[in-house]
């Protein structure tokens, strides 16, 4: 990965986020390293909509913005990228030490228009895999911006190499215990978004296939599907789901692995993802786990990418039931593994994240 130089000036970073709900795993990352990561004479203030209500005192919001929701469309994004453009440049040109930091579409959209009118250090956050890159590298040459990513996958996405281009993950405050000992279980678990691209449909159909041989397992996914308005794919889940004994679709709460027990195996089987953040959070609570390759698991030293890891062959049904068997078997405990992933505690933590971004805003400012 590239190392960052760094120098002793005072900075003040704007994080380009905008909309006006505390809108999923971007905003989160912002929000966190806002409120952690204002040392070593860097402030950080995090740029929302001007009705946008803070929940918390621990982060410098800016209510100057425009638009009212982010992540839409391309379309929609770029119009709500300029409606931002004209309050950012107004706030901007009264400073002069300031990194505009861009995480949304029209955030950087905004973000990169303003540093063509007044110069200011610009850092492009990739947290996702856009099908249109050329987009962000247009807006990221005019601009004259830096791209910073969350992961290997999605830095060889845009054609970079990781070991020279910047890379700060996504972060987690590491759990302080292994999955619960209440109760007993024998569940397959997963948590997403009900988007055909993270694919439960399969997970259902490899669940089906294990069941025969295994009765009383239950297969339990955690996401919303109550959700308005109702999508093609929803319904597909929901009739897979009422037509499999033993699957359940359940509303996603933050605090949905405090729910498991030590016995259930973890299931995610979406391909093209850029991290995984419920990956991470399952990876760091000692769950066993079933997923498919080219995940940032891969990225781990060599034993902590395969103890109590299964990787699916491909991704179908056939090759997901024999991972999932697999990870059944594991001899290893939750709480063997929950130990033993405890030494990589500090490298998805938000002061790694923030102390990399520091050094990142230092290279920028200085040209």
């Amino acid at each position: 990965m590239k190392e960052p130089s760094t120098d002793a000036r005072t900075i003040t970073v704007c994080h380009v986020v905008g909309g006006l709900a505390d809108h999923g795993g971007t905003w989160k990352f912002a929000h966190e390293v806002a409120a952690g990561g204002g040392k070593e004479n860097v402030d950080h203030v995090l740029w929302m909509h001007q009705d946008f209500q803070p929940k918390d005192q621990s982060v410098k919001y800016v209510l100057e913005g425009r638009m009212t929701q982010v992540h839409l469309n391309l379309a929609r994004d770029l119009v709500g990228g300029l409606k931002e453009v004209i309050p950012l440049l107004r706030w901007v040109w009264k400073r002069r030490d300031v990194v505009l930091h861009a995480h949304t579409r029209p955030g950087v959209v905004a973000a990169a228009l303003v540093c063509c009118l007044v110069r200011r250090p610009l850092v492009i956050h990739i947290h996702g895999m856009p099908r249109r890159r050329w987009v962000y590298r247009t807006l990221c040459r005019a601009g004259g911006g830096t791209l910073v990513f969350n992961s290997h996958k999605t830095c060889r996405h845009f054609g970079c190499t990781p070991d020279q281009s910047y890379i700060v993950t996504p972060t987690i405050t590491w759990p302080e215990r292994p999955l619960g000992h209440i109760g007993e279980s024998d569940r397959f678990v997963a948590a997403a978004m009900f988007y055909s691209w993270k694919n439960l449909h399969l997970i259902i159909d490899a669940f089906n296939r294990l069941r025969p041989r295994y009765a009383a397992t239950q297969l339990e996914i955690f996401g919303d599907p109550d959700a308005e308005p109702v999508s093609e794919y929803v319904r597909l889940l929901r009739q897979r789901a009422a037509s499999s004994p033993g699957v359940r679709l359940l509303k996603y709460d933050l605090a949905w692995l405090d729910l498991w027990h030590p016995s259930d195996v973890f299931v995610h089987a979406a391909e093209n993802e850029p991290f995984g953040i419920v990956m991470l959070e399952a990876f760091a609570r000692g769950c066993r786990m079933v997923v498919p390759p080219g995940t940032f698991l891969d990225e781990l030293p060599a034993h902590q990418r395969t103890e109590g890891v299964y990787r699916a062959k491909r991704l179908d049904p056939q090759a997901l039931a024999e991972a999932m068997e697999a990870a059944r078997r594991c001899p290893a405990t939750s709480d063997q593994l929950w130990h033993r992933r405890l030494e990589l505690k500090h490298r998805f933590s938000v002061e790694h994240a923030a102390a990399q971004l520091r050094a990142i805003y230092r290279a920028v400012v200085a040209g």
